[in-house]
């Protein structure tokens, strides 16, 4: 899992609720460039996504995850 959220609050609680799932490896990015960057490398089963942040908010890397061909397959 790949979550994409700019809030350190919202990070952590992620962190804690999917730290009770088995088999679940939960990769975290506080920058938009960065989540986007982690999603090429890692190619996560699925991404959360935050909408709003800056600079890119959440419809922007959307976007750029939809128009990619190794990543457009990945739910969001």
């Amino acid at each position: 899992v790949l979550y994409i959220d700019d809030n350190p609050p919202n990070l952590r609680l992620m962190e804690s609720v999917l730290s009770h799932w088995q088999g679940v490896t939960l990769l975290t990015a506080q920058h938009p460039r960065l989540g986007l960057d982690l999603a090429l490398v890692h190619r996560p089963d699925i991404v959360l996504l935050d909408i709003q942040m800056a600079p890119m908010d959440g419809y922007e890397v959307l976007r750029h995850l939809k128009r990619h061909p190794d990543l457009a397959h990945i739910p969001v």
